[in-house]
Protein backbone atom coordinates (compact mmCIF):
# COMPACT_ATOMS: atom_id res chain seq x y z
CA UNK A 1 0.00 0.00 0.00
CA UNK A 2 2.76 2.46 1.19
CA UNK A 3 4.69 1.75 -2.00
CA UNK A 4 1.44 2.22 -4.74
CA UNK A 5 0.63 5.80 -2.58
CA UNK A 6 4.43 6.48 -3.05
CA UNK A 7 4.55 5.75 -6.81
CA UNK A 8 1.44 7.86 -7.46
CA UNK A 9 2.78 11.04 -5.58
CA UNK A 10 6.22 10.84 -7.52
CA UNK A 11 3.96 10.43 -10.39
CA UNK A 12 2.06 13.65 -9.36
CA UNK A 13 5.08 15.32 -8.65
CA UNK A 14 6.73 14.90 -11.75
CA UNK A 15 3.42 14.71 -14.45
CA UNK A 16 4.38 16.48 -17.37
CA UNK A 17 8.04 16.79 -16.81
CA UNK A 18 11.01 15.90 -18.33
CA UNK A 19 11.25 12.17 -19.70
CA UNK A 20 7.93 11.47 -18.84
CA UNK A 21 6.21 8.41 -17.48
CA UNK A 22 9.11 6.12 -18.07
CA UNK A 23 11.12 8.82 -15.94
CA UNK A 24 8.18 8.58 -12.97
CA UNK A 25 8.69 5.03 -13.37
CA UNK A 26 12.09 5.14 -12.45
CA UNK A 27 11.87 7.44 -10.26
CA UNK A 28 9.67 5.74 -8.04
CA UNK A 29 11.36 2.05 -7.83
CA UNK A 30 14.36 4.01 -7.20
CA UNK A 31 12.54 5.68 -4.41
CA UNK A 32 11.40 2.56 -3.36
CA UNK A 33 14.79 0.29 -3.12
CA UNK A 34 15.84 2.99 -0.93
CA UNK A 35 12.73 2.68 1.40
CA UNK A 36 11.03 6.01 0.72
CA UNK A 37 7.67 4.85 1.04
CA UNK A 38 8.53 3.80 4.27
CA UNK A 39 7.48 7.49 5.63
CA UNK A 40 3.76 7.60 7.86
CA UNK A 41 2.08 9.90 5.37
CA UNK A 42 2.22 7.09 2.85
CA UNK A 43 -0.15 4.94 4.40
CA UNK A 44 -2.87 7.39 3.09
CA UNK A 45 -4.06 6.71 -0.11
CA UNK A 46 -3.37 9.48 -2.73
CA UNK A 47 -6.46 8.21 -4.21
CA UNK A 48 -9.97 8.37 -2.89
CA UNK A 49 -11.51 4.77 -3.96
CA UNK A 50 -7.96 3.83 -5.16
CA UNK A 51 -9.10 0.76 -7.34
CA UNK A 52 -5.67 -1.26 -6.99
CA UNK A 53 -6.37 -0.91 -3.40
CA UNK A 54 -9.72 -1.69 -3.48
CA UNK A 55 -11.02 -3.60 -6.17
CA UNK A 56 -7.73 -5.20 -6.78
CA UNK A 57 -9.12 -8.66 -8.41
CA UNK A 58 -11.82 -6.33 -10.93
CA UNK A 59 -8.64 -3.73 -11.48
CA UNK A 60 -6.35 -6.54 -13.17
CA UNK A 61 -9.05 -8.53 -14.52
CA UNK A 62 -7.21 -11.83 -13.06
CA UNK A 63 -10.04 -14.37 -14.13
CA UNK A 64 -10.45 -13.27 -17.66
CA UNK A 65 -6.95 -13.60 -19.03
CA UNK A 66 -4.57 -14.85 -16.69
CA UNK A 67 -4.75 -18.43 -17.89
CA UNK A 68 -4.37 -17.01 -21.35
CA UNK A 69 -1.21 -15.36 -20.84
CA UNK A 70 0.57 -18.40 -18.63
CA UNK A 71 2.17 -20.43 -21.41
CA UNK A 72 1.84 -17.89 -23.62
CA UNK A 73 5.51 -15.97 -24.05
CA UNK A 74 5.10 -13.25 -26.80
CA UNK A 75 1.45 -12.51 -24.81
CA UNK A 76 3.34 -11.64 -21.67
CA UNK A 77 5.89 -9.70 -23.78
CA UNK A 78 3.20 -7.67 -25.12
CA UNK A 79 1.76 -7.45 -21.70
CA UNK A 80 4.45 -6.25 -20.07
CA UNK A 81 5.34 -3.48 -22.78
CA UNK A 82 1.59 -2.02 -22.14
CA UNK A 83 2.02 -2.09 -18.32
CA UNK A 84 5.49 -0.48 -18.18
CA UNK A 85 4.07 1.39 -21.09
CA UNK A 86 2.20 4.26 -19.46
CA UNK A 87 3.88 5.01 -16.44
CA UNK A 88 3.09 8.56 -16.62
CA UNK A 89 -0.62 8.82 -17.66
CA UNK A 90 -1.36 5.63 -15.55
CA UNK A 91 0.38 7.21 -12.51
CA UNK A 92 -1.13 10.87 -13.29
CA UNK A 93 -4.35 9.76 -13.94
CA UNK A 94 -6.06 6.82 -12.11
CA UNK A 95 -4.13 3.33 -13.47
CA UNK A 96 -1.25 1.82 -11.06
CA UNK A 97 -0.82 -1.86 -11.18
CA UNK A 98 1.97 -3.36 -8.87
CA UNK A 99 2.63 -7.14 -9.33
CA UNK A 100 2.01 -8.71 -6.44
CA UNK A 101 4.80 -8.02 -3.54
CA UNK A 102 7.34 -6.48 -5.99
CA UNK A 103 7.03 -2.94 -7.83
CA UNK A 104 7.26 -4.54 -11.54
CA UNK A 105 4.28 -3.40 -13.33
CA UNK A 106 2.77 -0.81 -14.38
CA UNK A 107 -1.05 -0.98 -16.14
CA UNK A 108 -1.68 0.91 -18.96
CA UNK A 109 -4.80 3.00 -18.38
CA UNK A 110 -6.70 5.76 -20.86
CA UNK A 111 -5.04 9.07 -20.33
CA UNK A 112 -8.20 10.70 -20.03
CA UNK A 113 -11.77 10.66 -21.66
CA UNK A 114 -10.93 10.83 -25.57
CA UNK A 115 -7.60 9.62 -25.49
CA UNK A 116 -7.33 6.38 -25.89
CA UNK A 117 -4.05 3.93 -25.47
CA UNK A 118 -1.20 5.73 -24.54
CA UNK A 119 1.66 5.00 -26.86
CA UNK A 120 4.10 2.43 -25.92
CA UNK A 121 7.42 4.15 -24.22
CA UNK A 122 10.84 4.63 -26.39
CA UNK A 123 12.46 1.48 -24.75
CA UNK A 124 10.12 -0.74 -22.25
CA UNK A 125 12.66 -3.10 -22.64
CA UNK A 126 15.74 -1.07 -21.61
CA UNK A 127 13.19 0.08 -18.60
CA UNK A 128 12.72 -3.69 -17.80
CA UNK A 129 16.42 -4.51 -17.48
CA UNK A 130 16.68 -1.52 -15.54
CA UNK A 131 14.12 -2.59 -13.02
CA UNK A 132 15.14 -6.19 -12.72
CA UNK A 133 18.65 -4.74 -12.27
CA UNK A 134 17.46 -2.41 -9.20
CA UNK A 135 15.02 -4.95 -7.16
CA UNK A 136 18.65 -7.47 -7.90
CA UNK A 137 20.10 -5.32 -6.18
CA UNK A 138 18.10 -4.35 -3.43
CA UNK A 139 17.52 -8.02 -3.11
CA UNK A 140 20.99 -8.20 -2.72
CA UNK A 141 21.50 -5.38 -0.15
CA UNK A 142 19.51 -6.59 2.31
CA UNK A 143 20.41 -9.88 2.13
CA UNK A 144 23.66 -8.94 3.25
CA UNK A 145 22.18 -7.15 6.30
CA UNK A 146 20.68 -10.02 7.24
CA UNK A 147 23.06 -12.48 7.08
CA UNK A 148 25.50 -9.75 8.88
CA UNK A 149 23.22 -9.58 11.40
CA UNK A 150 22.82 -13.36 11.91
CA UNK A 151 26.54 -13.62 11.97
CA UNK A 152 27.00 -10.85 14.45
CA UNK A 153 24.39 -12.45 16.53
CA UNK A 154 22.14 -9.00 16.41
CA UNK A 155 18.77 -8.60 14.97
CA UNK A 156 18.08 -6.59 11.75
CA UNK A 157 17.19 -3.29 12.12
CA UNK A 158 12.91 -2.49 12.20
CA UNK A 159 13.94 -1.07 8.62
CA UNK A 160 15.46 -3.63 6.79
CA UNK A 161 13.07 -6.38 8.35
CA UNK A 162 10.38 -4.27 7.37
CA UNK A 163 7.61 -6.75 5.55
CA UNK A 164 5.77 -4.20 3.73
CA UNK A 165 6.82 -3.96 0.40
CA UNK A 166 8.14 -5.70 -1.69
CA UNK A 167 6.75 -8.48 0.86
CA UNK A 168 9.24 -11.45 1.60
CA UNK A 169 12.16 -9.82 -0.45
CA UNK A 170 14.98 -11.84 -0.85
CA UNK A 171 13.13 -15.14 -0.33
CA UNK A 172 14.93 -17.29 -2.76
CA UNK A 173 18.09 -16.29 -1.86
CA UNK A 174 17.31 -16.89 1.82
CA UNK A 175 15.99 -20.17 1.11
CA UNK A 176 19.52 -21.47 -0.95
CA UNK A 177 21.42 -19.49 1.43
CA UNK A 178 21.50 -19.11 5.25
CA UNK A 179 20.23 -15.83 6.19
CA UNK A 180 16.57 -15.78 7.86
CA UNK A 181 14.04 -12.75 7.78
CA UNK A 182 10.98 -12.94 9.98
CA UNK A 183 8.10 -11.35 9.08
CA UNK A 184 6.38 -8.51 10.86
CA UNK A 185 3.09 -8.71 9.37
CA UNK A 186 -0.29 -10.37 11.80
CA UNK A 187 0.13 -13.74 10.44
CA UNK A 188 -2.82 -16.06 10.03
CA UNK A 189 -4.81 -17.47 12.89
CA UNK A 190 -5.60 -21.10 11.08
CA UNK A 191 -4.68 -23.29 8.78
CA UNK A 192 -6.65 -22.12 5.23
CA UNK A 193 -7.76 -24.27 2.13
CA UNK A 194 -5.84 -23.61 -1.16
CA UNK A 195 -3.89 -25.52 -3.31
CA UNK A 196 0.31 -25.86 -3.25
CA UNK A 197 2.29 -23.52 -5.88
CA UNK A 198 4.27 -24.93 -8.52
CA UNK A 199 7.88 -25.62 -8.07
CA UNK A 200 10.14 -23.22 -9.61
CA UNK A 201 7.41 -20.73 -10.70
CA UNK A 202 8.72 -17.53 -11.89
CA UNK A 203 6.40 -15.78 -9.44
CA UNK A 204 8.69 -12.71 -9.24
CA UNK A 205 10.09 -12.71 -12.40
CA UNK A 206 9.33 -8.69 -13.78
CA UNK A 207 6.45 -8.42 -15.84
CA UNK A 208 5.54 -12.20 -15.39
CA UNK A 209 2.17 -12.17 -15.02
CA UNK A 210 0.54 -14.68 -13.04
CA UNK A 211 -2.49 -17.40 -12.85
CA UNK A 212 -5.41 -17.27 -10.49
CA UNK A 213 -4.17 -20.72 -9.61
CA UNK A 214 -0.29 -19.53 -9.16
CA UNK A 215 -1.95 -16.41 -6.51
CA UNK A 216 -3.78 -19.17 -4.98
CA UNK A 217 -0.98 -21.40 -4.36
CA UNK A 218 1.18 -18.32 -3.64
CA UNK A 219 -1.26 -17.14 -1.01
CA UNK A 220 -1.44 -20.40 0.40
CA UNK A 221 2.39 -21.05 0.77
CA UNK A 222 2.73 -17.69 1.85
CA UNK A 223 0.39 -18.04 4.74
CA UNK A 224 2.63 -20.54 5.98
CA UNK A 225 5.97 -18.29 5.32
CA UNK A 226 4.88 -16.58 9.30
CA UNK A 227 5.92 -18.02 12.02
CA UNK A 228 3.18 -17.01 14.15
CA UNK A 229 1.61 -19.93 12.80
CA UNK A 230 4.08 -22.58 13.22
CA UNK A 231 4.40 -21.42 16.60
CA UNK A 232 0.73 -22.20 17.42
CA UNK A 233 1.68 -25.84 15.69
CA UNK A 234 4.63 -26.27 18.08
CA UNK A 235 2.84 -24.84 20.67
CA UNK A 236 0.31 -27.83 20.45
CA UNK A 237 1.71 -29.95 22.95
CA UNK A 238 -1.06 -33.25 22.46
CA UNK A 239 0.51 -32.72 18.55
CA UNK A 240 4.16 -31.85 18.47
CA UNK A 241 5.02 -34.61 21.06
CA UNK A 242 2.71 -37.74 19.88
CA UNK A 243 4.71 -36.85 16.51
CA UNK A 244 7.94 -37.10 18.74
CA UNK A 245 7.32 -40.59 20.49
CA UNK A 246 6.42 -41.66 17.25
CA UNK A 247 9.73 -40.68 15.60
CA UNK A 248 12.01 -41.17 18.23
CA UNK A 249 10.60 -43.99 20.65
CA UNK A 250 10.21 -46.79 17.72
CA UNK A 251 13.66 -47.48 16.72
CA UNK A 252 12.91 -50.26 15.15
CA UNK A 253 10.82 -48.50 12.68
CA UNK A 254 12.74 -45.25 12.06
CA UNK A 255 16.84 -46.20 13.02
CA UNK A 256 18.82 -46.30 10.38
CA UNK A 257 16.14 -45.72 7.60
CA UNK A 258 15.29 -43.56 5.32
CA UNK A 259 12.71 -41.16 5.89
CA UNK A 260 10.47 -38.12 4.03
CA UNK A 261 8.68 -35.24 5.79
CA UNK A 262 6.13 -33.93 3.50
CA UNK A 263 5.44 -30.29 4.38
CA UNK A 264 8.27 -29.75 7.01
CA UNK A 265 7.45 -26.34 7.63
CA UNK A 266 10.04 -25.55 10.15
CA UNK A 267 11.88 -28.68 10.19
CA UNK A 268 11.24 -30.15 13.49
CA UNK A 269 9.45 -33.79 12.82
CA UNK A 270 12.77 -33.74 10.30
CA UNK A 271 14.66 -33.13 13.16
CA UNK A 272 13.14 -35.54 14.96
CA UNK A 273 13.52 -38.38 12.58
CA UNK A 274 17.27 -37.19 12.95
CA UNK A 275 17.12 -37.83 16.32
CA UNK A 276 15.65 -40.72 16.58
CA UNK A 277 18.51 -42.51 14.23
CA UNK A 278 17.36 -41.87 11.33
CA UNK A 279 20.09 -42.19 8.12
CA UNK A 280 18.48 -39.76 6.00
CA UNK A 281 16.04 -37.51 6.23
CA UNK A 282 14.22 -34.96 3.43
CA UNK A 283 11.98 -32.47 4.17
CA UNK A 284 9.64 -31.35 1.92
CA UNK A 285 8.16 -27.74 1.63
CA UNK A 286 6.52 -25.38 -0.37
CA UNK A 287 6.81 -22.10 1.14
CA UNK A 288 9.90 -20.62 -0.21
CA UNK A 289 10.98 -18.46 3.11
CA UNK A 290 10.34 -21.29 5.46
CA UNK A 291 11.96 -23.90 3.51
CA UNK A 292 15.17 -21.37 4.44
CA UNK A 293 14.12 -20.91 8.14
CA UNK A 294 14.05 -25.12 8.05
CA UNK A 295 17.35 -25.65 6.21
CA UNK A 296 19.15 -22.55 8.82
CA UNK A 297 16.89 -25.07 11.59
CA UNK A 298 19.10 -28.02 10.69
CA UNK A 299 22.56 -26.50 10.04
CA UNK A 300 22.03 -25.30 13.40
CA UNK A 301 21.39 -28.13 15.41
CA UNK A 302 24.08 -29.93 13.75
CA UNK A 303 22.24 -32.33 11.56
CA UNK A 304 22.68 -31.31 7.92
CA UNK A 305 24.58 -34.54 7.26
CA UNK A 306 21.34 -36.14 7.86
CA UNK A 307 18.69 -33.47 6.62
CA UNK A 308 18.10 -32.51 3.58
CA UNK A 309 15.55 -29.21 2.70
CA UNK A 310 13.56 -29.12 -0.78
CA UNK A 311 11.81 -26.89 -1.55
CA UNK A 312 8.70 -26.94 -3.84
CA UNK A 313 5.03 -28.34 -4.74
CA UNK A 314 5.49 -31.91 -3.90
CA UNK A 315 3.10 -32.80 -7.24
CA UNK A 316 5.58 -31.00 -9.33
CA UNK A 317 8.75 -32.21 -7.58
CA UNK A 318 7.23 -35.87 -8.37
CA UNK A 319 6.66 -35.23 -11.61
CA UNK A 320 9.97 -33.56 -12.42
CA UNK A 321 12.23 -36.14 -10.67
CA UNK A 322 14.26 -33.58 -8.00
CA UNK A 323 13.41 -35.64 -4.89
CA UNK A 324 16.36 -38.08 -4.38
CA UNK A 325 15.71 -41.25 -3.31
CA UNK A 326 12.26 -41.72 -4.81
CA UNK A 327 10.78 -45.27 -4.52
CA UNK A 328 13.56 -46.02 -1.89
CA UNK A 329 12.30 -44.73 1.43
CA UNK A 330 11.53 -46.45 4.05
CA UNK A 331 9.06 -44.05 6.55
CA UNK A 332 7.07 -41.17 5.29
CA UNK A 333 5.57 -38.27 7.79
CA UNK A 334 3.03 -35.34 7.78
CA UNK A 335 1.52 -33.70 9.96
CA UNK A 336 -1.32 -33.09 7.22
CA UNK A 337 -4.14 -33.03 8.92
CA UNK A 338 -7.02 -30.16 8.78
CA UNK A 339 -10.34 -28.91 10.75
CA UNK A 340 -12.61 -32.02 11.01
CA UNK A 341 -9.66 -34.07 9.44
CA UNK A 342 -10.32 -33.31 5.86
CA UNK A 343 -11.01 -29.56 5.77
CA UNK A 344 -7.63 -28.79 3.71
CA UNK A 345 -6.48 -30.19 0.66
CA UNK A 346 -2.87 -31.83 1.18
CA UNK A 347 -4.00 -35.33 2.14
CA UNK A 348 -3.85 -35.67 -1.81
CA UNK A 349 -0.67 -35.17 -2.27
CA UNK A 350 0.21 -37.39 0.77
CA UNK A 351 -1.25 -40.20 -0.97
CA UNK A 352 0.68 -39.12 -4.01
CA UNK A 353 3.83 -38.75 -1.98
CA UNK A 354 3.37 -41.72 -0.65
CA UNK A 355 3.01 -43.68 -4.04
CA UNK A 356 5.80 -42.48 -5.50
CA UNK A 357 8.67 -41.83 -2.70
CA UNK A 358 7.97 -45.22 -0.25
CA UNK A 359 9.41 -48.62 -1.11
CA UNK A 360 6.94 -51.40 -0.58
CA UNK A 361 5.49 -51.53 2.72
CA UNK A 362 6.77 -48.79 3.52
CA UNK A 363 5.41 -46.82 6.67
CA UNK A 364 3.09 -44.12 6.63
CA UNK A 365 2.81 -41.80 9.53
CA UNK A 366 -0.04 -41.04 11.19
CA UNK A 367 -1.20 -44.47 9.61
CA UNK A 368 -4.92 -44.49 10.56
CA UNK A 369 -7.44 -41.65 10.79
CA UNK A 370 -10.90 -41.56 12.16
CA UNK A 371 -13.84 -38.72 12.13
CA UNK A 372 -16.22 -38.26 15.17
CA UNK A 373 -19.01 -37.11 16.18
CA UNK A 374 -21.42 -36.35 19.37
CA UNK A 375 -24.50 -33.58 20.15
CA UNK A 376 -23.67 -30.75 21.63
CA UNK A 377 -25.66 -28.54 24.76
CA UNK A 378 -26.45 -24.88 24.75
CA UNK A 379 -24.07 -24.24 26.89
CA UNK A 380 -21.10 -25.11 23.90
CA UNK A 381 -22.47 -21.72 21.80
CA UNK A 382 -22.33 -18.68 22.80
CA UNK A 383 -26.01 -18.41 23.44
CA UNK A 384 -25.74 -18.38 26.82
CA UNK A 385 -23.15 -15.50 27.05
CA UNK A 386 -26.43 -12.76 25.96
CA UNK A 387 -28.43 -14.24 28.37
CA UNK A 388 -27.23 -11.81 31.22
CA UNK A 389 -25.05 -8.83 30.12
CA UNK A 390 -24.79 -7.12 33.01
CA UNK A 391 -27.80 -7.41 33.60
CA UNK A 392 -29.31 -7.18 29.62
CA UNK A 393 -30.81 -9.88 27.87
CA UNK A 394 -29.81 -9.66 23.88
CA UNK A 395 -31.75 -12.18 22.43
CA UNK A 396 -31.69 -10.14 18.87
CA UNK A 397 -27.60 -11.23 19.28
CA UNK A 398 -28.53 -14.38 20.10
CA UNK A 399 -30.61 -15.09 16.82
CA UNK A 400 -28.14 -13.35 14.27
CA UNK A 401 -25.25 -15.56 15.67
CA UNK A 402 -28.14 -18.66 16.05
CA UNK A 403 -28.81 -17.90 12.18
CA UNK A 404 -25.10 -17.70 11.20
CA UNK A 405 -24.11 -20.51 12.89
CA UNK A 406 -26.80 -22.78 10.96
CA UNK A 407 -24.75 -21.87 7.58
CA UNK A 408 -21.41 -22.76 8.25
CA UNK A 409 -19.56 -25.16 10.34
CA UNK A 410 -17.91 -23.23 13.22
CA UNK A 411 -14.77 -24.03 14.64
CA UNK A 412 -14.13 -23.57 18.28
CA UNK A 413 -12.95 -25.31 21.01
CA UNK A 414 -16.02 -27.89 22.78
CA UNK A 415 -15.61 -29.06 26.60
CA UNK A 416 -15.89 -32.41 27.35
CA UNK A 417 -18.94 -31.37 30.05
CA UNK A 418 -20.68 -29.39 26.99
CA UNK A 419 -21.12 -32.79 25.12
CA UNK A 420 -24.83 -34.14 25.43
CA UNK A 421 -24.77 -37.74 23.48
CA UNK A 422 -22.58 -40.51 22.91
CA UNK A 423 -20.39 -40.77 20.51
CA UNK A 424 -19.85 -42.28 16.93
CA UNK A 425 -17.37 -43.21 14.15
CA UNK A 426 -18.09 -41.63 11.40
CA UNK A 427 -15.32 -42.98 8.91
CA UNK A 428 -12.03 -44.42 9.59
CA UNK A 429 -9.38 -44.08 6.62
CA UNK A 430 -6.05 -46.30 6.53
CA UNK A 431 -3.57 -44.10 4.68
CA UNK A 432 -1.53 -47.30 3.94
CA UNK A 433 -4.02 -48.57 1.57
CA UNK A 434 -7.02 -45.32 0.88
CA UNK A 435 -7.11 -43.54 -2.36
CA UNK A 436 -7.95 -39.89 -2.54
CA UNK A 437 -10.91 -41.26 -3.71
CA UNK A 438 -12.03 -42.21 -0.21
CA UNK A 439 -11.59 -38.84 1.01
CA UNK A 440 -15.65 -38.35 -0.79
CA UNK A 441 -18.15 -40.28 1.27
CA UNK A 442 -21.61 -40.64 2.50
CA UNK A 443 -21.53 -41.87 6.14
CA UNK A 444 -23.23 -44.57 7.54
CA UNK A 445 -26.63 -43.85 10.01
CA UNK A 446 -25.73 -43.96 13.39
CA UNK A 447 -27.44 -42.85 16.68
CA UNK A 448 -27.05 -40.54 19.21
CA UNK A 449 -28.00 -41.10 22.33
CA UNK A 450 -28.83 -38.70 25.99
CA UNK A 451 -25.17 -39.47 28.12
CA UNK A 452 -25.24 -42.49 30.15
CA UNK A 453 -23.62 -40.74 33.27
CA UNK A 454 -26.39 -38.06 34.19
CA UNK A 455 -24.28 -35.23 32.03
CA UNK A 456 -27.27 -32.90 30.66
CA UNK A 457 -24.92 -30.10 29.25
CA UNK A 458 -26.36 -27.48 30.75
CA UNK A 459 -25.19 -27.11 34.04
CA UNK A 460 -24.07 -24.22 35.41
CA UNK A 461 -21.06 -23.07 34.13
CA UNK A 462 -19.72 -19.53 34.78
CA UNK A 463 -17.30 -19.60 31.98
CA UNK A 464 -19.46 -19.72 29.26
CA UNK A 465 -21.30 -16.32 31.25
CA UNK A 466 -20.22 -12.28 30.30
CA UNK A 467 -17.48 -11.81 32.01
CA UNK A 468 -16.43 -15.42 33.04
CA UNK A 469 -20.06 -15.24 35.34
CA UNK A 470 -19.05 -11.39 36.88
CA UNK A 471 -20.90 -9.81 34.31
CA UNK A 472 -23.89 -12.70 34.95
CA UNK A 473 -26.03 -10.32 37.39
CA UNK A 474 -29.04 -12.27 37.74
CA UNK A 475 -30.84 -9.12 37.52
CA UNK A 476 -32.59 -9.40 34.01
CA UNK A 477 -36.20 -9.11 32.85
CA UNK A 478 -36.97 -13.04 33.22
CA UNK A 479 -34.18 -13.96 36.63
CA UNK A 480 -33.67 -17.06 37.26
CA UNK A 481 -37.40 -18.52 37.64
CA UNK A 482 -38.26 -17.74 33.95
CA UNK A 483 -34.36 -19.49 33.49
CA UNK A 484 -35.90 -22.63 35.47
CA UNK A 485 -38.85 -22.38 33.48
CA UNK A 486 -37.42 -22.54 29.81
CA UNK A 487 -38.31 -19.13 29.01
CA UNK A 488 -38.11 -18.83 25.31
CA UNK A 489 -36.30 -15.18 24.64
CA UNK A 490 -36.12 -13.89 20.80
CA UNK A 491 -37.18 -17.62 19.79
CA UNK A 492 -33.89 -18.48 21.74
CA UNK A 493 -34.84 -21.38 24.41
CA UNK A 494 -32.23 -20.91 27.00
CA UNK A 495 -30.82 -23.39 28.99
CA UNK A 496 -33.08 -24.90 31.85
CA UNK A 497 -30.33 -25.77 34.36
CA UNK A 498 -33.11 -27.54 36.05
CA UNK A 499 -31.69 -31.13 36.06
CA UNK A 500 -34.83 -32.61 34.48
CA UNK A 501 -37.23 -32.78 31.53
CA UNK A 502 -35.40 -33.45 27.94
CA UNK A 503 -31.68 -32.87 27.12
CA UNK A 504 -31.73 -30.18 24.28
CA UNK A 505 -29.21 -31.28 21.74
CA UNK A 506 -28.02 -28.02 19.78
CA UNK A 507 -26.06 -29.78 17.12
CA UNK A 508 -23.27 -32.14 16.18
CA UNK A 509 -19.43 -31.52 16.75
CA UNK A 510 -17.02 -33.40 14.71
CA UNK A 511 -13.41 -34.40 15.62
CA UNK A 512 -10.85 -36.61 14.73
CA UNK A 513 -8.26 -39.18 16.01
CA UNK A 514 -5.41 -40.20 13.95
CA UNK A 515 -3.04 -43.42 15.63
CA UNK A 516 0.75 -43.78 14.68
CA UNK A 517 -0.43 -47.97 15.73
CA UNK A 518 1.43 -50.74 16.60
CA UNK A 519 0.94 -52.06 12.84
CA UNK A 520 4.25 -49.89 12.47
CA UNK A 521 5.18 -48.23 15.92
CA UNK A 522 5.96 -51.35 17.90
CA UNK A 523 7.63 -50.44 20.45
CA UNK A 524 5.26 -47.49 21.29
CA UNK A 525 2.02 -46.82 19.84
CA UNK A 526 0.43 -43.27 20.26
CA UNK A 527 -2.53 -41.42 19.06
CA UNK A 528 -2.80 -38.20 18.30
CA UNK A 529 -6.94 -36.97 19.78
CA UNK A 530 -8.72 -33.71 18.90
CA UNK A 531 -11.33 -35.07 21.09
CA UNK A 532 -13.45 -32.90 23.55
CA UNK A 533 -12.39 -34.84 26.36
CA UNK A 534 -8.52 -35.27 25.60
CA UNK A 535 -5.86 -32.38 25.75
CA UNK A 536 -6.75 -29.10 23.51
CA UNK A 537 -4.88 -28.64 20.17
CA UNK A 538 -5.11 -26.06 18.00
CA UNK A 539 -7.70 -28.15 16.04
CA UNK A 540 -10.39 -27.25 18.07
CA UNK A 541 -13.36 -28.97 17.24
CA UNK A 542 -15.70 -27.82 14.49
CA UNK A 543 -19.23 -27.53 15.17
CA UNK A 544 -22.77 -28.13 13.29
CA UNK A 545 -25.92 -25.88 15.06
CA UNK A 546 -29.19 -27.55 14.35
CA UNK A 547 -31.80 -24.47 13.13
CA UNK A 548 -33.88 -26.18 16.47
CA UNK A 549 -32.39 -27.70 19.43
CA UNK A 550 -33.22 -31.27 19.65
CA UNK A 551 -34.89 -32.82 22.85
CA UNK A 552 -33.41 -36.06 24.11
CA UNK A 553 -34.64 -38.59 26.59
CA UNK A 554 -32.31 -38.87 29.33
CA UNK A 555 -30.60 -42.38 29.64
CA UNK A 556 -32.77 -44.44 32.31
CA UNK A 557 -31.43 -43.93 35.59
CA UNK A 558 -29.72 -41.06 34.90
Amino acid sequence: MQCLNYARAIAAEMAGGEGGGAAAALAAVAGIARGAQREEKYLIPVLENDPVLFEWEAFVGVADDADALEDDEEAEIKAVAASTAATAAAFAMSGVSVDEAEVSTVAAVDAGPGAGAPPPPPDSAAMLRALAATRAENDALRLQVLEMSQALGVAPSAAADADDAPANIGAGLIAGGGGVSQSTADAPTSKELAGPVKAGAAADTPGRQKTATQVVDDDYFGSYSFFDIHRTMLDDVARTATYRAALEKNPSLVSGKRVVDVGCGTGILSMFAARGGAAAVVGIDGAAQIAGVARANVAHAGLEGTVSIVQGKVEALLESGAIPGAGSFDVLVSEWMGYALLYESMLDTVLAARDTLLKPGGAILPDVATIHVAGFSRNATSLPFWDDVYGFQMPVVQASLLADATRAAVVCPVKGEHVVTTSAEVRSLDLSTMTAADTEFSSAEFLLTARADGRRGDEPDDAVKAGRGEGATGLTQDSAGAEAAGATRGGVEAGTGAGDGPVMCYGVVLWFDTAFSARFCEEEAVVLSTSPYARPTHWSQTMLHFPEPIALTPAAGA
